[in-house]
């Protein structure tokens, strides 16, 4: 009950409103403030995401040297919106991209070995994987092998071995100080260019503006927890969605 009061007098709540957020464990204004209010401010630092430091450098090494990235997504809504994502916001900052997402029934789930090809056939040097490449341990190898390095950016659940890659962004990995861990896969691609906007004094806030609609249409269709980063994303992003000038979207 004393809860539930604080709420009502420092929100201005329903009582009842108030009763059901303090049952479901919102016990302090700063809680209930993010949950009601989401802003882009309650967000954590990119920079807690494991091996953000070397997966920028990777990226931002390819581009002063004016290397291939090849992009590698899935083909769900999480895998198209993450490709489209690195498609569209590389290119911005001068890297040179090609995109792939596999075909569902040619070459199934995650990685296949024929992309791995593709992409050493037309010069890439940097394999670049989103919401995908955490299981993938043979394909990373050989695309390894292939002279290409390899940054795996994901957010799937990890197993005891991990791909041998030289960047491996995945808030699920156990060591991990990135305090969200559920963030789909296009929202780890959306807060690393994020952080790489950051790193070249370019306006986050059109960054935001630009690309958060991608973040939250693969954020809600893959089906996605609304909390925390979640949260931020789907609330920032459906008002723009709703009138988008992206003929994709539209």
């Amino acid at each position: 009950p004393e809860i539930e009061r604080m709420i009502v007098r420092e929100f201005g709540l329903d009582p009842v409103f108030a009763a059901v957020l303090a049952a479901r464990g919102f016990e302090t204004t700063e809680a209930v403030d993010r949950y009601l209010y989401p802003s882009y401010d309650h967000l954590p630092s990119p920079e807690l995401l494991p091996d953000y430091r070397a997966a920028v450098d990777e990226i931002l090494g390819a581009r002063e040297r004016k290397e291939l990235i090849f992009i590698h997504g899935d083909y769900d809504v999480d895998g198209i919106t993450s490709s489209a994502l690195f498609g569209r916001f590389l290119p911005k900052i001068g890297c040179q991209v090609h995109t792939h997402v596999p075909h569902r029934f040619k070459e199934g789930y995650g990685i296949h070995s024929s992309a791995v090809e593709a992409a050493q056939e037309m010069g890439a040097k940097l394999f670049l994987t989103c919401d995908c490449g955490s299981g993938a341990l043979e394909q990373i190898e050989r695309a390894k092998e292939l002279g290409m390095r390899v940054v795996v950016t994901d957010h799937h659940l990890i197993g005891d071995v991990w791909p041998r890659a030289d960047a491996f962004v995945n808030p699920h990995r156990p060591d991990s100080l990135y305090p969200y861990p559920s963030l789909s896969g296009v929202g780890v691609v959306f807060r690393l260019c994020e952080g790489i906007t950051r790193e070249l004094g370019m306006p986050v806030d059109k960054y935001w503006a630009n690309f958060v609609e991608f973040a939250t249409l693969g954020t809600i269709a893959d089906v996605m927890p609304l909390t925390g980063d979640n949260r931020v994303i789907a609330k920032m992003g459906l008002p723009q969605l709703s009138q988008t000038k992206k003929a994709s979207l539209q």
